[in-house]
């Protein structure tokens, strides 16, 4: 943890930077990707999965202003299946 306490952290304070920030991808019907920050208020998207990428570390580097970003930045793509219900 660069600064504050892991309480604040893991309850989406966004003037307490974590160390490690995870964010879960989905593929989109149309084309392109979105992705959503666990904890925190943050998504984002793009055309394809290097521009969703990039587009990933802009956010939490706009989340998390004056330059503390977390240090490691997790992407995750997230596969969906339909289940017929029983």
């Amino acid at each position: 943890m660069q600064n504050g306490n892991l309480r604040a952290a893991r309850f989406g304070d966004p003037t307490v930077t974590p160390s490690e920030i995870t964010f879960d991808a989905y593929a989109e019907e149309e084309g392109g990707y979105y992705a959503a920050a666990r904890g925190y208020s943050i998504i984002t998207q793009g055309v394809d999965w290097e521009e969703l990428e990039w587009m990933v570390k802009d956010a939490a580097e706009c989340y998390f202003n004056d330059g503390r970003a977390p240090e490691i930045i997790n992407l995750q793509l997230v596969e969906e299946e339909e289940y017929a219900a029983a």
